[in-house]
């Protein structure tokens, strides 16, 4: 873990040098390997950082810049990226946990290789143009999401709560949707395409499904409330 003084973190680098955290610091392009972020809090830019093999429990980055940023077989539990900027970020490998991200900049975010997202808060982000590709999702919330033309390909989404959001062109291929809640909210335009379903119980209530398209997709046992399904394609 790093050690804490006056003047910041002490963190030792793969190669043996030191780098100190401090914030408002600029860590633009550097690679921290296995270092244990935990209960750290700090405020920096960490733009096209690599964190590679690192632990981050209780850490708290939140008002951060993490443009370009790569976690990649990292763990994350207890965290905070709130007020993140975290555009082009990517995730691989990495085990994310009952994290925040509320308030922050997702755009054309990336999550893959095994990726796991639970019970994290994604209240008020932007997910524009975000792709998820062989990820698993359990029990994340949605709120009042911008999330427009964002892909899910392969992947294996459980009890997520849509609400009050905009997934305007929203796209699910090949993928698992088991217990999904999708309220007040706008999936106009959207693809849904080889969707399974072992359970089903999808609760939609109040939501916009104009112009969307479905193809092979197992919703049995589900709920629509009010929904609106002008122009739909169904084969």
């Amino acid at each position: 873990i790093p050690l804490y003084s006056p003047d910041g973190y002490r963190v030792q680098m793969s190669n043996g040098d030191y780098v100190l955290l401090v914030p408002g610091g600029n860590y633009n392009g550097l690679i921290f390997s296995e270092i244990d972020f935990t209960s750290i809090t700090i405020k920096a830019d960490f733009t096209n950082v690599t964190f590679a093999h690192c632990c981050f429990d209780k850490t708290d980055l939140s008002g951060s810049t993490l443009s370009s940023t790569h976690f990649h077989d990292s763990a994350m539990s207890e965290s905070a990226l709130m007020w993140c900027e975290l555009s082009d970020v990517q995730f691989t490998r990495t085990s994310v946990e009952n994290t925040r991200f509320a308030f922050s900049n997702l755009s054309r975010a990336q999550f893959g290789s095994a990726t796991t997202l639970r019970e994290c808060n994604f209240r008020d982000t932007n997910f524009s143009g975000a792709n998820f590709h062989n990820a698993v999702l359990v029990d994340c919330e949605f709120m009042s999401t911008v999330a427009p033309d964002v892909t899910i390909r392969d992947c294996r989404l459980y009890r997520l709560n849509i609400k009050k959001s905009n997934f305007l062109g929203f796209r699910v291929e090949d993928s698992a949707v088991e217990a999904i809640a999708i309220m007040d909210s706008n999936m106009s335009g959207s693809s849904w395409s080889s969707v399974t379903s072992e359970s089903g119980h999808w609760i939609v209530s109040r939501s916009d499904f104009t112009a969307s398209t479905w193809s092979l997709v197992d919703a049995k046992d589900s709920s629509w409330n009010k929904a609106t399904f002008f122009g739909v394609v169904m084969e």
